[in-house]
């Protein structure tokens, strides 16, 4: 996505996600700073990243939907498959070391599934719960 991006992680301890996205951010924003010239302005992130637990299997891959569905509900290209910033490139084959596979197996199908819109009652869910963390 051109100005966020999600992540769907599956932590070891508690303190492994906190961990992670300060290192991410941090090292995201010195480099982006240092690329535009822009050291010491302001703020890079509006605000701090949200997290929630994933209780069932159901909403695992109903989060790994959204997710990996978003460039095309943005518009950005007409199947998922096209982004390339994606992780389903890498389910595709290319590999790159950014994903691992998750706790639940996908179905074999999933590319043609993720092609396939979310319920709006579903989206406005799940963005109903990143608001509220």
């Amino acid at each position: 996505m051109r100005n966020h991006w999600h992540f769907v992680v599956w932590p070891r301890t508690d303190d492994d996600v906190e961990t992670f996205f300060f290192e991410l951010t941090t090292a995201h924003a010195k480099r982006r700073r240092y690329q535009t010239g822009t050291i010491g302005h302001g703020h890079v992130y509006q605000d701090r990243y949200k997290a929630f637990v994933i209780h069932s299997e159901r909403y695992y891959l109903t989060a790994m939907s959204y997710v990996e569905s978003n460039p095309l509900r943005a518009h950005l290209v007409s199947r998922c498959k096209d982004w390339r910033w994606s992780s389903v490139q890498e389910r595709l084959g290319y590999e790159r070391g950014i994903i691992e596979e998750g706790p639940v197996d996908l179905p074999h199908d999933w590319i043609q599934k993720i092609d396939e819109p979310l319920p709006d009652a579903t989206v406005k869910e799940i963005r109903r719960l990143a608001r509220r963390h």
